[in-house]
């Protein structure tokens, strides 16, 4: 992409040198606005990268039917020294964001805590879902060849119904698991740093998941901080149990993120066969 801004000396100037000899002519210069620049070059690269590597099917099918607008384009590597050159101007502005994104695909550059001379993009997860999500993978793994144990997400079951149009309201716990011939524990993941004793919401809401599910045992599970040991009380109305904090490691002891998560034997009476 080339734009420039001349004055009309600068025309009457080239007029004047090339078409001297040639007065029916007149010396015109016009801009060339071309898709194929370094900044979309940047943009494509960004995106087979992502049809590659990505994770989640949607992403990756985004990034496939995107590049397919370039499919002719060669490949091209960038190093750091390519990003340091590229500048933007008025026109150009507008693919910054997505540049430093693309930067971060292709450089593999991890936002860093410490100050530096380069700006980075930040990246956010909702951890309370990350930690959901974690622990009820985990756990399926851990239990999948156990016929004791049987570990379910996404199950929930309604508790209000409109008497005008019938619409319900539902309460879905984190994690269910079933253990032996009908015992029921309901797993719910926190992640923050519990107190000595759960909030007041947290004890109503497993309450009625054990009303619910027809449990005794109810959950809550944070990660592990500073030798924390688990802590359970009861409820005042027999059907409904009890309710525990129950803290877990996630890494080993060489500091790597666990790859097998057992629960407590006092909760499942039961080993992993």
């Amino acid at each position: 992409m080339t734009s420039q801004i001349f004055t009309l000396a600068h025309f009457r100037s080239k007029h004047l040198t090339r078409n001297i000899v040639h007065k029916e002519r007149f010396f015109c210069e016009s801009s060339e606005y071309d898709k194929k620049n370094s900044f979309n070059e940047v943009l494509l690269a960004g995106l087979r990268a992502t049809a590659a590597f990505a994770e989640d099917g949607s992403i990756r099918s985004r990034a496939i039917n995107l590049s397919f607008h370039f499919s002719d384009w060669e490949r091209r590597n960038f190093d750091p020294v390519f990003f340091e050159r590229l500048t933007y101007d008025r026109k150009t502005k507008g693919y910054e964001k997505a540049i430093d994104l693309a930067k971060l695909i292709l450089l593999r550059l991890n936002p860093q805590i410490k100050s530096g001379k380069h700006n980075v993009s930040a990246i956010f997860f909702d951890m309370n879902q990350l930690w959901e999500e974690w622990l009820l993978s985990l756990y399926r793994s851990t239990y999948r060849d156990n016929d004791s144990v049987c570990v379910l997400g996404n199950q929930r079951k309604w508790f209000w119904e409109s008497l005008g149009d019938g619409s319900r309201v539902y309460s879905e716990p984190d994690i269910v698991v079933k253990v032996g011939a009908g015992r029921i524990v309901v797993l719910d993941a926190k992640w923050k740093i519990p107190s000595d004793k759960p909030h007041e919401h947290d004890m109503r809401q497993m309450f009625a998941y054990n009303l619910l599910w027809g449990g005794k045992d109810a959950w809550l599970i944070y990660p592990a901080v500073g030798g924390a040991k688990h802590k359970e009380g009861v409820f005042k109305y027999e059907p409904a149990g009890k309710l525990g904090l129950l803290p877990v490691d996630i890494f080993d002891a060489e500091g790597a993120l666990v790859d097998f998560l057992e629960l407590p034997e006092f909760l499942i009476g039961t080993e992993v066969g």
